[in-house]
Order: structure tokens, then sequence, then C-alpha cells
């Protein structure tokens, strides 16, 4: 506002004053001006981990000579980053409005302080580096005599990431030697940065020496899987992809098949829980399966007394391969009135009482 007050002067005692209109006088009205140097500094913490939370600080100065009393709306202006999303702004003395930046309820003597306290969180799939900066500008009706010091740039803070990838391999329990199995690998990320379509991760497996992949199937993205390079993959936080891996059990296998998948984390990406990079899954036991089927044949005709000869063909139609351990049976009823004198096997060794070709 404005000062203003009367002076007024009185004679001694026994002097008479002819003229006391003009014992008194008021000072010309003095108009307050109020000037106050805000000044403002934002700090943040030098590097951050995507998809986590990151605190900006930004401290307003009052510099004097004038106070910032409660009636005074003062503003802070903050363009935050694009991979930063605010969830809170907290201030030490009266009240912040983050639409307007409009800053009152405050009151700041020279020398005193206030601060603005942002809590947000980094984008999970977040790069590079964060940087920003943060002004005041004076109440109206304020004076700013220092224009250089409104405006300040946090330090830039660097963007880490890190991503716990788990992986599981699922199999069916059993298979058939020959057969086709498919195994199913599921690879999480449980956060807390994204993958993003640029990452490249890793999937190593090493099959089993009886099972010949044919076909390997991702979810999304694209697997070589000679390298185990998995490339062009988005996954936030509690997001998964799955690669289908198809093939055919040899048809000579035996007993079962086991095997460990692993995953490794994109470069300048940490995973924090190695433990869970690699899956086993169940034993798969081998089951065999095969389809014999037998023809016999012999001459139309044939003159009594002489030979005769028939021909027994036994064939595999699969899946499964006969092997030099196993032993099948072929049992002949031969006629009453035919008397066989040898029986030749075509491959192993064939018992005519029993019938047991090994």
């Amino acid at each position: 506002g404005s000062i203003s007050n009367t002076a007024s002067v009185a004679v001694p005692t026994g002097f008479t004053d002819p003229t006391p209109g003009n014992n008194t006088s008021s000072a010309a009205t003095t108009t307050i001006n109020r000037q106050a140097d805000l000044s403002i500094t934002k700090s943040a913490a030098a590097s951050v981990i995507a998809g986590q939370n990151l605190t900006y600080t930004i401290t307003v100065t009052n510099n004097g000579p004038s106070s910032i009393l409660p009636a005074d709306q003062f503003t802070v202006s903050d363009a935050l980053p694009s991979g930063f999303t605010a969830t809170t702004y907290t201030p030490s003395s009266g009240t912040y409005t983050s639409g307007t930046g409009a800053w009152s309820g405050v009151t700041m003597a020279t020398g005193q302080s206030v601060t603005l306290t942002i809590v947000g969180t980094v984008n999970g799939s977040a790069t590079g580096s964060l940087s920003n900066t943060a002004s005041v500008t004076a109440p109206a009706g304020v004076t700013d005599p220092v224009g250089t010091n409104n405006t300040s740039s946090a330090a830039t803070t660097t963007i880490q990431r890190q991503a716990d990838l788990s992986i599981t391999k699922t199999a069916p329990a059993n298979a058939v030697a020959g057969g086709n199995l498919t195994y199913t690998i599921t690879i999480t990320n449980n956060g807390p940065s994204s993958i993003i379509n640029t990452d490249q991760f890793t999937v190593s497996d090493a099959l089993p020496a009886n099972f010949t992949a044919t076909t390997y199937t991702p979810s999304s993205g694209s697997y070589t899987s000679g390298t185990g390079a998995w490339t062009g993959v988005t996954m936030a936080t509690g997001q998964t992809v799955t690669l289908t891996i198809a093939g055919t059990v040899s048809p000579s296998a035996t007993g079962s098949l086991s095997n460990t998948a692993s995953v490794t984390a994109p470069a300048g990406v940490t995973d924090p829980t190695p433990a869970n990079n690699t899956s086993t899954p169940a034993v798969t036991a081998l089951d065999n399966l095969a389809d014999l089927s037998i023809t016999k044949s012999a001459a139309a005709s044939v003159v009594a007394g002489q030979n005769l000869t028939y021909t027994i063909t036994v064939t595999n139609n699969g899946p499964s391969t006969i092997s030099t351990s196993d032993q099948f049976k072929v049992t002949d009823v031969l006629p009453t009135a035919y008397t066989a004198t040898t029986f030749t096997p075509s491959s192993g060794t064939y018992t005519p009482a029993t019938g047991n070709w090994t």
C-alpha cells in the first residue's frame, strides 16, 4: 500500500503562537513498492531405472528485500520430460496447482525457501536420459530485480534399464518314438523396465539328440534358431511371449528326452534375478509304437510230392523302429499236407518252434 503520517509542534510554556494553523504537517503519501528476488533450483537423482519412480525437488528462495505474503500468488512452471509421468505434487507450504503452476498461501521472508516435491514414474520403455527446466515468476505487484536466477535445469538423469526375464519350458509327459513332439517356451518380463522392439534378447535351447526340430514359431517378433536371437518384441512388465518348437522324435529313440532352455537379457538391460533364467521341463518318456503288418504268398498250384515255397513279408508301418534288441513273433500254422524243411529270414534269426524273430 502506502505510508502517510502527521507531525505537530507546540510552543514552549509562556509563549503564545499567533498562527496555530501551521503547527501540523502531513508528509506526502509514500507509496510502498515491493521487490523480491525469487530464485529457483531443481534437483533429481543422477540415474533412474525405467519403470520405477523418480523424484524432482524444486526449491524457491526469496532473496528479498520484500517478503512474499500469504495473499500473493507466484508461479512455478515445470515442463516435465515426455518419459516421466507425475503422480503427486507436494509443496512444503501453501497450495500448489499443477495445471497452472500457481502457488499461494506462502509466507517467505528474505532468506527463506519453500520446496515443491514432484514424484512420478519413468516410462518402462524410456531410454537415454531425462532433462527439463523449471522457472519461477514473481507475484503480481512484486518486481523481481534479478531475472537470471528464475530458471533452473536439473542435472540430467540417466535412464538405466532393468528387466527380470524368466523362462519356462513345457513338453508332454509322453511321446512316441518316430512321432511328433512340441516344446513350448514362455518368456515373462517381470520388469520393471520394458523390452522394446529394438532390443535383442537370446533364448538358447540345447535340444535332445533324438529330437529334430522342424519349425520355430514365436508369438511375436522374429526368432533365429541358429543363434537364439529374438528381436522385434515389445513386452511391458507382466507380459509374456512364447516360442513353439515343433519337431520329430527319432524312430529308434528309447528311454526319455530332457533338456534345458535359457534366456539372456538384451545388451544394455540388467536382469536382477538370474536364478529364473533357465528351465528344464519334466522328462518326456518315450513310447514305442510300431504298426506291423503281414502278408503271406505262395504259388497258385503245386504238384503233390514236389516242393512248395511260402513267402511271409512283415512290414513296419511305424512310427517307431524295430531294432536288433527287439523280438517279435511270427506264427504260421502250416497245412497238415505240407512239411517245412527250411525257414530262411531275410534278416535276423527266426526260431520255427516258437515263432520268435530276433
